[in-house]
């Protein structure tokens, strides 16, 4: 089989490095990856992230690197709407770990042409370059700024409720040989960066290094983002995987660990379009109760002590114990 990638971040580059790895699972086939490329200073969008630790760690060793190597800084508590909690999070060196999963060098830097392969993948997120458009997508827009801190630095990651969205700033710990911060803010008003303004973050900032704006997060979750395929009855074919079909937290933006999840189960059920529909349902159910969560936001509905709880169950992966009247004080803070 003659196989496309479109997309080099961490869903379309974790891909590539399994699908040489699990030939048993997937036989001989001819793969390229492809990528628009971005012009941030890093060449990364966004440029670093939080992961829940063990889901990490587990992920690393499927692909065979060494989790040690991309951890810029360990966490064991977590603000959240001004409380801190308990927590087993970190933060990881995304444009380190991206070259590490996938040579740039091999990336062909353009769109495939569909019609010359047998199956494209289609790792493109937000702009889902090649599944059919979402009639019920949600996006937010976001900006991030990664730069020098002052003394004052928070030691632990934090996240701030805004109007309908969210903001953080994570510690970077020595990063590019000095302690580096990064900030940001996702909302569905279109303008992040006066949101993140409110928060006072920007003030931890001494100097600013890299910056990403006119960036989106998909919120519609897998149940909203279907179909996951494309023109699977003709010569070619297309199936998403990561961000294009959803996998991303809606509530918290969570992305890095879902991508390469989903590309595992797309792995493991290569020869079977529905299985693989069936798998990252199974697997991402909790992505689909946020994103009803934020549907309701949207519509002004009220909310539940259902909705609660699932906003505790998302915050319980970064091993964060949140109670129900917390959970509730940090969705008012969203409206």
């Amino acid at each position: 089989m003659k196989v496309a990638i479109a997309g080099a971040g961490v869903a379309g580059r974790f891909l590539r490095r399994l699908m040489t790895r699990e030939n048993s699972l997937i036989g001989e086939n001819e793969i390229h990856i492809y990528d628009i490329g971005n012009q941030t200073a890093c060449r990364i969008n966004p440029c670093g992230w939080m992961a829940p630790s063990r889901y990490f760690d587990q992920l690393m060793k499927i692909a065979e690197l060494d989790p040690a190597l991309y951890i810029l800084q360990k966490h064991g508590k977590v603000e959240m709407g001004g409380k801190v909690f308990d927590a087993e999070v970190q933060t990881i060196n995304k444009p380190t770990l991206l070259n590490d999963l996938w040579n740039p060098q091999d990336i062909i830097y353009g769109s495939p042409a569909i019609n010359k392969y047998d199956r494209v993948i289609d790792c493109t997120g937000t702009q889902r370059a090649f599944l059919p458009p979402l009639p019920h997508d949600t996006v937010m827009s976001c900006v991030q700024l990664r730069g020098r801190p002052h003394e004052g630095q928070t030691p632990y990651p934090v996240i701030k409720f805004v109007n309908l969205g969210y903001a953080w700033a994570f510690p970077l710990g020595d990063f590019l040989h000095g302690c580096g911060c990064h900030i940001g803010c996702c909302s569905l008003l279109d303008k992040p960066m006066q949101e993140l303004q409110k928060t006072g973050f920007l003030n931890l900032m001494a100097t600013h290094e890299c910056g990403c704006a006119g960036g989106r997060v998909r919120l519609a979750g897998p149940r909203l983002s279907e179909p996951f395929f494309n023109n699977l009855h003709q010569d070619h074919e297309v199936w998403g995987c990561g961000e294009s079909i959803g996998c991303v937290s809606p509530m918290i933006g969570e992305g890095i660990i879902p991508a390469m999840e989903c590309a595992c189960r797309l792995i493991e059920n290569w020869n079977s379009a529905d299985d693989y529909a069936t798998a990252v349902m199974r697997q991402f159910d909790w992505m689909n109760r946020e994103s009803m969560v934020m549907q309701h936001l949207l519509h002004g509905d009220p909310l539940s002590a259902t909705e609660a709880l699932t906003l505790a169950d998302s915050a319980s992966r970064f091993g964060a114990k949140i109670g129900l009247s917390e959970a509730l004080d940090m969705i008012r803070m969203i409206l």
